[in-house]
């Protein structure tokens, strides 16, 4: 890890990689940082369709951030996918408020992973919680969307 600045991801893991918190991880590791990830869901899917998604439980993710926050004095960022139900959701922005990181964060919010198949058991509605995601926007700069990480 080196002196890599550090990320926290929070998604869902993509069993074909493409998506989620594997290709996160891949892209921060290329931008020269270091992903934190904070498994969402897992999730059953090929290049065309999801067909299953395991949600974590809201105890494991509460830990998984607990931990990260317990071992990581400084995290530089936070890149967020997949938020599979409100609980989940209200965890994160509970930890990005309640902790002493001002950091920038980087909302691809997917808000439900159906695929083409549209065969969903869960959805949030990231738009009655627009107002909270707003207060933790980052507006992009030419120099962050130029430079690495510091």
């Amino acid at each position: 890890m080196s002196n890599r600045s550090l990320v926290l991801v929070i998604a869902g893991l993509d069993s074909g990689g493409g998506a989620g918190i594997t290709a996160d991880m891949l892209t921060i590791h290329d931008c020269g940082a270091w992903g934190l990830p904070c498994v969402t869901a897992l999730t059953a899917q090929s290049l065309k369709n999801v067909t299953k998604i395991q949600e974590t439980t809201l105890s494991q993710f509460r830990e998984t951030l607990r931990l990260a926050k317990q071992d990581w004095e400084k995290i530089s960022a936070a890149k967020i996918g997949l938020i599979t139900h409100r609980d989940i959701l209200e965890e994160t922005l509970q930890f990005l408020e309640n902790s002493d990181y001002n950091i920038p964060v980087v909302w691809d919010p997917v808000n439900s992973n159906c695929g083409k198949t549209r065969k969903c058991r869960s959805k949030v509605s990231l738009n009655k919680n627009f107002k909270s995601l707003y207060r933790f926007y980052t507006k992009p700069s030419r120099s962050t969307r130029t430079s690495r990480l510091e």
